[in-house]
């Protein structure tokens, strides 16, 4: 027995020495440099990068502002070069080059669309100025690659990247736009029901927005900038002829294109989950405790890690900006300089549209050769038309017949098209100190149109939807068309007639994906707005609550788990009639509901489950196109008895909302128990942040992966969107930021979960408890009086005498 502990002994010893080298050979070869001084070329002057101590790096350039560029490059490569790596690859389309044949139609997929064609077109578009910073970003980023310490994930896959590119810094622009901009898919959804259940069904399985619900710009808003105007009218029911005319080869390829490309978003951590948004206010200083005003905003997108956003402070002799940045791109995307400060929500406005080409539409083609590790090149040819590249061109062989193929199906969208010039607009942003500024710096606004909300110290508030939003005569764009000279784009809406409002008499202006104009605007943004008004609704509630609102008031609306859904649907489900002591016992917990997701509350379990169910209503065949219903497809259905929860063996809606109780409770009880106490929320919703490259390695996934449990449901203002099969969220505010204009140092942010991807750094989640809790850091400017951790300066490297 002896004999037999030491040589347990001994192995732990060899186990332990041996872990010790090995996490001492992956510091050597990926720590970081973040004190003392560094020379490198490219810099003009000097530069000082301090950390505090969540690992920000506030960034001061002394003789130009392109030098902040060039350490801003340094510091994102430092911390995120495996995302930024992953990012250009998931642009270019050469992801199977590292990860073999099960990226290949990723590849094939983002090589169709033309990202990266896209971003190349783009670059002749910029002026100078924004050249110059791009460039000098790149630089940054290169520099850091000449050191040589790279992340772990290239050490696990054994291979070097390519020099960072000025065409990389711009590219995950269009990927962006891909994941925000949706309205192609909506489009195929809306043929595909109507091919089945007629068209009238549209306004069924995506009901209109609520007239009595709030929308951005009112009559009033509209009134007083001069936009009121005769709405163009929209011939929905023309296009019903269209539909016949369809093959069913061509039905068919959309279908299956609808459901390529969301597996391919899902696979690249965009997936199209329901709920995805944001949420930004502004509230002028007549109601706030210091007399000037006040902006929050907290965009939301898929959880992932590291974080999708990267906090940071940028000082030149001309430049002062803070807040959240996106590695890769150059320049603060959301946030404050010295004068003004501004926040985004995302609009979704209709600016693709699918066109059914004719058989013998001229095309033009491109060989793309895709590099597969570890097995020979694919070849493959991607299709365009003038429209745009023709998306059922990718379809497996197996449906690849002619007759499929006699009909190519093109996608135009304003992403796609050359002279986008989206990052000129944002780096201006960061250099605007008033409204006037402001509004010059969206007019190169392209894509994805945002609600921009904005503040400056001067006491103004304001608002501007920028982008470039077909116009379309005569069709409403929301059914793919044949293209006829009827189906064409009619120009783009003039910049000075997009919406906008500066100091609105209400004093505040909020957004939530919610519709954005009363129906007095004269143009047609979108065929239908996606986005109940569920939190708009609750933000609204509680901006008015109070007339000296703080930014304590501010945290405590982004952090708001009132479910408004359930406010909404509560009437109608405690009228139930419960079949078992079960359904008894979920009504009686749900009477003393106060309707909040809160962590401890065991109503809200209920109604997740019961809430599961009714989703149930939508018919299997429908969820092909529309995998979770619009909520308030679910409140139309219940409260007028109709069709769709009458179905089978339920010839009401009552016996609908008794059966699906009893099933959500069983279900309930399976997984968690029959103790209510073992029912509490945090018991099975939680927050996974899963590494995009590598996270899902059977391997390797827990040295990245991290969860944690949270609060937040479906359509709160702090949302957490769920995985209906298991509940765990998937969607979130990705960055908090609530901006004091009276004192921008008293000004909060947080991110998700920490600055740094290299899981062995204390920064890589070190704000994920901070996040869950609803917590906020501050950002203060290097001017003031706070205590950095970490200094490292970097020089330009001495020129050498010819």
């Amino acid at each position: 027995m002896r004999n037999f502990s030491k040589s347990i002994l001994s192995g732990l010893v060899v186990l332990i020495i041996v872990a010790i080298g090995l996490g001492g050979y992956i510091y050597s070869k990926t720590r970081i440099q973040q004190t003392g001084t560094i020379a490198l070329a490219g810099l003009q002057g000097k530069v000082e990068i301090h950390r505090d101590g969540y690992g920000i790096p506030h960034i001061v350039a002394s003789k130009n502002d392109n030098d902040a560029f060039f350490a801003l490059g340094f510091v994102h490569a430092q911390d995120r070069f495996w995302q930024m790596e992953m990012h250009r690859r998931i642009a270019q389309g050469t992801l199977a080059a590292i990860f073999g044949t099960r990226a290949v139609t990723a590849d094939k997929q983002l090589r169709m669309l033309g990202f990266y064609r896209a971003a190349q077109a783009a670059w002749p578009a910029l002026n100078k100025h924004t050249k110059a910073i791009i460039h000098s970003y790149t630089m940054g980023v290169n520099a850091f690659l000449a050191r040589g310490h790279l992340p772990l994930p290239f050490l696990l896959l054994r291979y070097k990247p390519k020099p960072w590119t000025d065409i990389d810094s711009i590219a995950w622009q269009k990927i962006l736009a891909w994941d925000l901009q949706t309205t192609w898919r909506a489009k195929i959804r809306n043929l595909l029901i109507a091919r089945q259940y007629g068209i009238q069904a549209l306004t069924t399985f995506a009901p209109p927005y609520p007239s009595n619900a709030p929308v951005i710009l009112s009559k009033q808003d509209l009134r007083q900038s001069k936009l009121i105007g005769q709405p163009i009218k929209q011939l929905f029911v023309v296009q019903n002829t269209m539909i016949a005319k369809l093959s069913q080869h061509t039905i068919y390829a959309l279908q299956h294109y609808l459901q390529l490309a969301r597996q391919v978003k899902s696979q690249l951590g965009i997936a199209d989950h329901p709920g995805k948004g944001s949420n930004d206010w502004v509230v002028s200083g007549r109601f706030t405790r210091t007399g000037k005003p006040i902006l929050a905003n907290d965009p939301h997108l898929e959880l992932q890690l590291p974080a999708i956003w990267y906090l940071a402070e940028l000082k030149g002799p001309n430049l002062h900006v803070i807040g959240a940045t996106l590695p890769g791109f150059p320049g603060v995307i959301i946030g404050h300089n010295d004068h003004i400060a501004w926040g985004m929500t995302n609009v979704n406005p209709d600016v693709q549209d699918i066109y059914i080409e004719p058989k013998n539409v001229k095309l033009k083609t491109i060989t793309e050769t895709i590099k597969v590790r570890n097995n020979p090149d694919v070849q493959f040819t991607v299709s365009t038309s003038k429209h745009g590249p023709i998306i059922n061109a990718m379809l497996a062989k197996s449906i690849h017949t002619k007759k499929i193929l006699a009909n190519p199906i093109a996608l135009k969208w304003t992403a796609l098209q050359p002279g986008d010039t989206t990052t000129q607009s944002i780096l201006a942003l960061d250099y605007a100190q008033n409204w006037q500024q402001f509004v010059n710096a969206l007019r190169y606004y392209i894509t994805p149109s945002q609600n921009f909300v904005y503040a400056d110290t001067q006491g103004n508030i304001g608002y501007f939807l920028p982008g470039k939003i077909p116009v379309r005569h005569g069709w409403d764009g929301a059914l793919p068309v044949m293209p006829t000279q009827h189906r064409e784009w009619a120009g783009f809406i003039p910049f000075n007639k997009l919406p906008w409002v500066y100091n609105p008499p209400e004093g505040f202006i909020a957004s939530a994906n919610n519709k954005a104009v009363a129906n007095a605007y004269p143009y047609s943004l979108t065929f239908h707005w996606e986005t109940p008004p569920y939190r708009i609704e609750r933000i609204d509630q509680l901006l008015q609550r109070s007339k000296q609102l703080t930014i304590k008031d501010m945290q405590a609306i982004q952090t708001d788990v009132a479910s408004y859904v359930w406010q909404a649907l509560m009437p109608t489900l405690l009228t139930t009639k419960p079949l078992d002591d079960l359904s008894q016992q979920a009504l009686t917990i749900l009477k003393r509901w106060h309707g909040k997701m809160t962590m401890k509350s065991i109503g809200a379990t209920i109604f997740a489950f019961w809430y599961r169910e009714l989703n149930k209503m939508l018919p299997a065949t429908a969820q092909i196109y529309q995998s979770f219903p619009n909520a308030l497809f679910i409140y139309q259905q219940l409260l007028t008895n109709n069709a769709f929860c009458r179905r089978g063996a339920q010839q009401t809606c009552a016996k609908f909302l008794s059966k699906t109780l009893q099933q959500a409770m069983h279900s309930l009880t399976t997984s968690l128990g029959n103790n209510p106490a073992h029912w509490q929320w945090s018991k099975i919703h939680h927050a996974d942040f899963n590494e995009t490259g590598l996270g899902n390695s059977k391997w390797l996934g827990w040295i990245w992966n991290r969860s944690i449990t949270t609060p937040g449901g479906y359509n709160t203002v702090n949302v957490g969107t769920y995985n209906p099969k298991n509940f765990t969220q998937v969607e979130g505010a990705g960055y908090r930021q609530i901006i004091d204009l009276a004192n921008f140092n008293k000004s909060a942010y947080i991110i998700t979960v920490g600055q740094s991807a290299n899981p062995f750094s204390k920064h890589y989640n070190d704000q994920m408890i901070l996040w869950r809790n609803g917590k906020y850091l501050p950002l203060s400017s290097i001017s003031s009086s706070w205590h950095h951790v970490k200094s490292l300066m970097l020089l330009p490297l001495p020129k050498t005498s010819s």
